[in-house]
């Protein structure tokens, strides 16, 4: 194969096509890639995948300018989140190919609001020993990193919480692929006492590619089951058994912003 740079222009049987400059058959130099959804990547690449500048522009018209290393985008202007197709596998053998899943997030944050549960247990222990209603709150941590979280307010006696809080976790400057680790996000339900420390109810970690939405400041939907916590027997009677809390069902919405 020859290490000098050649014009070449690949059409792809799915309806893919390069034109730009190849070294030992793979992309490198600088080159248009257009996928079949006719998103096009035109930039400079290295090997195979996309390294320097270049822009994407998409089925829609909106151009994104950023700097790729390692076919991943690093700095963007305001907030992009997309899916984008590795290019370069275009240039490997069809059996070699993956599809993988890019996001760039830059000076933004999660916004996350509109929370809402269903079914939340009996918690807080009366004179006699029964157990009355909660006052749940959720607790929602951003995985990996410096993991910042954000509280709602408490409701007391509430067994189907509504929480009016709109809570808000700065992002770091991701760019990350389907196959590396994703950042997730952690959601804790807690039972408020006053007396002694909070009661962890239940839980569930949530991928973030199913929170985000593919554009900037698009609503998404996220309905999850939090996982119960096994609590020891009755109050006041070490000798019964363990309750397992059952699955609570939680809804909230999310969107990315910028930083205010």
């Amino acid at each position: 194969m020859s290490s000098s740079l050649q014009h070449v222009t690949r059409l792809y049987p799915d309806g893919q096509k390069y034109v730009g400059t190849i070294r030992a058959d793979l992309f490198d130099g600088h080159g248009t890639f257009i996928y079949r959804n006719g998103q096009q990547y035109d930039g400079e690449w290295r090997s195979g995948v996309r390294h320097g500048h270049g822009v994407v522009i998409t089925p829609d018209g909106d151009r994104h300018e950023g700097y790729w290393v390692n076919n991943v985008m690093q700095d963007v202007e305001d907030v992009q989140v997309g899916r984008f197709e590795d290019a370069g596998d275009a240039a490997r053998p069809p059996s070699s190919r993956r599809a993988k899943a890019y996001f760039s997030v830059s000076d933004s944050e999660l916004v996350i609001y509109d929370i809402s549960a269903r079914g939340v247990p009996d918690m807080d222990a009366t004179s006699s020993g029964s157990l009355k209603g909660a006052d749940p709150y959720v607790r929602m941590i951003l995985l990996g990193g410096d993991e910042p979280s954000a509280d709602t307010e408490f409701i007391r006696n509430e067994k189907n919480p509504h929480w009016k809080a709109t809570l808000v976790l700065p992002l770091p400057n991701w760019a990350f692929s389907s196959d590396s680790s994703v950042p997730q996000l952690m959601v804790q339900l807690f039972d408020k006492d006053f007396k002694k420390a909070d009661d962890r109810i239940a839980e569930a970690t949530v991928t973030l590619p199913l929170v985000l939405a593919e554009r900037f400041g698009d609503e998404v939907v996220q309905k999850i089951s939090l996982d119960g916590v096994l609590f020891p027997g009755h109050v006041h009677d070490s000798t019964s058994a363990p309750r397992k809390v059952p699955p609570i069902p939680l809804t909230f919405k999310a969107k990315l912003q910028k930083k205010r």
